[in-house]
């Protein structure tokens, strides 16, 4: 837009990663519903809006969990919060966790929440994605290019813990619903996030350019 570039000699490339080769076509799901949520523990990605969104979900829900991946200034605050609405038996901050191990926490979590108040991308809902597991992100930023609202799970208005509430409480009682969405999330990232088929695509692309100049 500063530099006037038509969008037609625009080409977009998102983040891509390696597949983990963790999905195998069945999510295993437990007696009791497992929600993660990973990021740094800061204002802006607003796990404080899940904290309160799950008062809400206890109340039909008792023995659900979330698990808070990350650690961050908010941690002290955000572990008061819990324990004044009374979450500490639902909710479990396991503080920073190894990248290569994540991917097996969202491949046993039910769900996957990134409730940001601003984002420029998302790359852990890429992660969650890529091992079949459905996401509930808000619309802030880049999100919207990454999840494709009720398809791979649902985009949420930001600030709005209550409509958060809403759209876990939706998945968390069609357990089918949460099988189709998980499906389509990691076909999601197999055609638009697998590293090799994005290598691939940028190598195309930039061949292509290079034959029209020369």
């Amino acid at each position: 837009k500063i530099f006037k570039v038509p969008k037609k000699k625009i080409k977009y490339f998102h983040n891509a990663i390696e597949d983990p080769n963790l999905f195998n076509g069945v999510k295993k799901h437990q007696t009791n519903i497992v929600l993660i949520c990973v990021g740094k523990l800061t204002h802006g990605k607003g796990q404080d809006l899940l904290i309160k969104a799950m008062s809400i979900i206890i109340k039909s829900y008792p023995n659900i969990s979330l698990q808070i991946i990350g650690n961050g200034p908010e941690k002290n605050k955000l572990e008061n919060l819990v324990a004044e609405l009374g979450l500490t038996k639902n909710i479990e901050f396991l503080g920073r966790i190894a990248q290569n191990e994540i991917f097996s926490f969202n491949k046993d979590a039910d769900i996957a929440i990134l409730p940001s108040r601003f984002e420029a991308f998302g790359f852990v809902l890429v992660e969650a994605m890529s091992v079949g597991t459905p996401v509930i992100a808000t619309n802030v930023g880049g999100i919207s290019e990454i999840v494709r609202d009720s398809i791979d799970g649902y985009l949420v208005l930001p600030e709005d813990h209550q409509n958060l509430a809403e759209k876990i409480l939706d998945l968390i009682k069609n357990p089918k619903l949460r099988e189709e969405m998980g499906k389509n999330a990691r076909q999601n990232f197999l055609d638009n996030f697998e590293l090799s088929k994005a290598i691939k695509e940028r190598a195309d692309w930039i061949e292509n350019q290079i034959r029209s100049i020369s």
